[in-house]
């Protein structure tokens, strides 16, 4: 029953102006600051913004700008993710050496508890500012 209730709510927030919204105000402030670039650029940063700006719209109902500390955090502890993971883990092909992990498996549990700790920080500010 959660679930289908979830489903139907996000499904709602989709359907309607609220995301188009959010995209609109993001895109529009990423592409005013590549505009601005002198000569080529590198689009990569630029897309992680915007794509890690409106999931953070979705989750906590806030835009933040580009230069943001705590938005950039983020996407720097994913590329971190991203290339630690990148080839998997022993631990995936071998089930029992989850008893002894390796140092790549330890480095992942610490990034994902700092990102962790950045949700639980959006949901308890979420949870203060909620009517």
């Amino acid at each position: 029953l959660q679930r289908k209730i979830a489903t139907q709510a996000i499904r709602h927030y989709m359907r309607g102006s609220l995301l188009e919204d959010v995209v609109h105000k993001v895109l529009t402030s990423v592409m005013d600051r590549m505009a601005a670039e002198p000569g080529p650029l590198d689009p990569f940063p630029y897309i992680s913004n915007l794509m890690f700006n409106i999931l953070d719209s979705i989750c906590f109902g806030r835009v933040r700008p580009f230069d943001d500390p705590e938005l950039n955090e983020v996407i720097r502890i994913f590329e971190v993710f991203n290339d630690t993971v990148g080839n998997g883990f022993f631990e995936d092909a071998i089930p029992f050496l989850k008893y002894f992990p390796t140092k790549k498996f330890r480095q992942c549990e610490a990034i994902m508890k700092g990102f962790r700790s950045f949700v639980n920080k959006g949901i308890s500010e979420h949870r203060k500012s909620f009517d």
